[in-house]
């Protein structure tokens, strides 16, 4: 792993929206072991702890910081992240604390919201939900087929107006084949955008992103992927569960989620089932005895 920022070419056609990407570090191979403070915080920051994603906004800002220093366009800024709905990404908590923390250093950026609809993430089948949520294992074609449907099911948003002429920096957390990202800068250009500037934690090579896909699934579970730790996140405070955290607990078999269920206190308890319960995909028959345990009916 390559652990400098790392600008790297998009697949976007020459004629669209000018596209840069920076990472804080390249990987070009399986590490042997998973160590080091950005392999080590980022399951972390993929759930929501915010010490996690607060080590990696401060990081990111710089990014952000050299683009904005070595701009000479005219146009103005904004800062933004790949859509969600009721529950944030850890990107969309990257962007949010990176919006403050620049604030702080005297660059005031506005940001920009995007929104899923309740259509786009709506459970169909558990196994849907299954390879939903392992998506870092799936290869380039399922991912297409995935961004494919987002894409075309996605409703109006009159945000996307707030990117016309505007240069626009795109916080996310692993680029990997990159079929996210493509998606998004077609949007991008649709709206007008000036320029795009992609801020990732992590880019893979291409020659291991094609070879080996499964490597996202590796980085987001190399800590954390015991219960007992992810109970123990579920439950603290000063988590901001993501959509990624909550997508983790439903997906856990009947006995571990009632280990998991288990181990929270009152008050944890409560605010997560009002998580779910707010989310709206998870309070369906598909996962109705999963919210009368997390609910306390049981």
């Amino acid at each position: 792993m390559t652990e400098k920022p790392f600008p790297g070419a998009t697949d976007i056609p020459q004629d669209s929206t000018p596209a840069r990407t920076l990472a804080l570090a390249r990987v070009v191979e399986p590490p042997p072991v998973y160590d080091g403070d950005m392999f080590q915080r980022y399951p972390g920051m993929k759930l929501g702890r915010l010490p996690d994603v607060d080590f990696f906004a401060e990081k990111l800002c710089d990014l952000a910081a050299q683009i904005l220093a070595e701009s000479v366009t005219t146009d103005a800024w904004v800062l933004t992240a790949p859509a969600y709905y009721r529950l944030p990404s850890a990107a969309n908590l990257l962007a949010e604390r990176m919006q403050t923390m620049l604030r702080s250093r005297g660059i005031a950026l506005p940001l920009v919201a995007l929104r899923l609809s309740s259509e786009q993430i709506a459970v169909r089948s558990l196994e849907e939900f299954r390879l939903s949520y392992d998506y870092g294992r799936n290869p380039l074609a399922q991912r297409v087929i995935e961004r494919q449907r987002l894409h075309d099911t996605a409703p109006p948003d009159p945000n996307w107006l707030r990117f016309a002429k505007r240069n626009v920096i795109v916080v996310n957390d692993i680029h990997v084949t990159g079929t996210q990202q493509r998606f998004m800068q077609r949007s991008l250009a649709a709206a007008g955008a000036s320029e795009c500037h992609w801020l990732y934690i992590f880019h893979i090579d291409g020659e291991l992103a094609r070879t080996c896909p499964e490597i996202e699934h590796r980085i987001n579970n190399s800590t954390l992927a015991d219960l007992d730790s992810y109970a123990a996140i579920l439950s603290d405070a000063a988590t901001r569960h993501t959509a990624r955290c909550l997508s983790r607990l439903f997906n856990e078999e009947p006995d571990n989620f009632r280990y998991l269920v288990a181990t929270l206190q009152p008050e944890a308890r409560e605010r997560v089932y009002r998580l779910a319960k707010d989310e709206g995909r998870y309070d369906t028959p598909l996962f109705g005895e999963k919210m009368r345990l997390l609910s306390g009916s049981d």
